[in-house]
């Protein structure tokens, strides 16, 4: 369908990249997130590796504590 060219992706840890929140600031038409909920210690959240694929600490969200106060602000605002 030749749309490669007009898609950014970006993997990294929660727009944590050096400017990337800036560059996405209400840019984003779509937000792909599958964050890890299984409830785990809070320290294995930041171990990275496998176990990152699965550790979603104490209450199985705070990766995604993490997130949403940042979803409004890279969203489109759509027309």
């Amino acid at each position: 369908h030749d749309v490669a060219h007009l898609l950014e992706t970006h993997e990294c840890d929660l727009l944590s990249a050096p400017g990337l929140l800036e560059s996405l600031r209400n840019k984003t038409d779509v937000l792909l997130f599958n964050p890890p909920y299984v409830l785990t210690p809070s320290e294995e959240v930041t171990l990275g590796g496998v176990a990152a694929a699965w550790a979603g600490g104490k209450d199985g969200r705070e990766v995604t504590d993490r997130l949403l106060p940042l979803v409004f602000d890279v969203l489109s605002r759509g027309s």
